[in-house]
Parts: C-alpha cells; sequence; structure tokens
C-alpha cells in the first residue's frame, strides 16, 4: 500500500483529485476467491447488504451517471433495486 505522496512519486501521471492512495499486487499470487471474500466482509461491515446468485438485468442511470441495478435473485425469481451508495467516513476507517 503506498500514501498519496508515494502513489504520485511512483505514477505521476495519475490523476491526483480525490486521490488518497494505491496498494499494488502480483495477480499471479492473488487469490482471486480470498480477495472476493474479503471485499464482501469490508463492505457488509460498512453496511452493504450482500446477495449471492443475483443477476444485474438493467443499470440505473443518475445524472448520467450508473447509480445502481435492477437485479433478479436466481434462485427464488425475486427482483430488486440495488442502488450505489459512497460511504467515505467507512473508506477511512477501513483504510
Amino acid at each position: 500500500m503506498y500514501r498519496r505522496g508515494d502513489t504520485i512519486q511512483l505514477e505521476p501521471l495519475f490523476r491526483t483529485d480525490g486521490l488518497i492512495g494505491s496498494g499494488s499486487f502480483y495477480e499471479y499470487r492473488l487469490d482471486d476467491a480470498r480477495l472476493t471474500i474479503e471485499v464482501m466482509k469490508s463492505a457488509h461491515a460498512c453496511g452493504a447488504m450482500l446477495a449471492n446468485y443475483a443477476e444485474a438485468t438493467e443499470l440505473i442511470y443518475r445524472g448520467g451517471r450508473a447509480a445502481g441495478v435492477k437485479a433478479v435473485d436466481r434462485i427464488s425469481g425475486e427482483t430488486y433495486v440495488i442502488m450505489a451508495k459512497k460511504n467515505r467516513q467507512c473508506r477511512r476507517a477501513l483504510g
């Protein structure tokens, strides 16, 4: 993991607007299943609801940007809307 200043020094062409820092990893040594679980655990700790066997069927746009999805539970058939939410406080607490 790199702090903002180190990131700018290593990659001077990165956009710096809102840059907090960065991370580096080697894909060939990555356990992608474990990474997925850790991201899910962090998201849940920040209040996210988790879904498995869900299929995104449509993107929802607000102001010209994707803001959520319409989804269907592939087991129960239930459909629902999942909206994106930015939680800066949680990002700071986890980071």
